[in-house]
């Protein structure tokens, strides 16, 4: 049965969409070999579409909003194929985005150190 049906009756889907929300809420996939789970994760990544929460490419179709069903996982990329916008049906690859500002409000490193009254540590060494 396929988790995102798009052809059948109305019943069929609603029946789809069930299963979908049943099978993917509270399992864990159990295998002797971790290349079936990643078999596994692959054929359901696939299944579920993806929506873009940023503008990453505007010309190349890339705009928040849309939405992606994705084919590959890499370390540096993504590839996914386009279901919805101008661009459907085309491939497209996103590069991984560092996520940490470039503008630091503290230009040095802290540390954090915690104290406990029952251990009686001792902070001599602390300025």
């Amino acid at each position: 049965m396929r988790l995102n049906s798009s052809e059948g009756s109305p019943e069929e889907k609603a029946k789809t969409a069930e299963f979908a929300n049943w099978i993917l809420e509270e399992r864990a996939i159990l295998c002797p070999r971790n290349e079936t789970v990643d078999q596994i994760n692959t054929y359901i990544m696939s299944q579920i579409p993806v929506m873009l929460m940023r503008n990453i490419n505007q010309s190349a179709g890339l705009c928040n909003g849309t939405r992606l069903t994705i084919t590959q996982l890499g370390k540096r990329f993504i590839e996914g194929q386009v279901i919805t916008g101008t661009n459907i049906g085309g491939k497209v690859y996103i590069p991984r985005i560092i996520m940490s500002p470039s503008d630091s409000k503290w230009p040095f490193i802290l540390f954090v150190q915690t104290h406990s009254k029952e251990e009686k540590m001792h902070t001599e060494w602390i300025r």
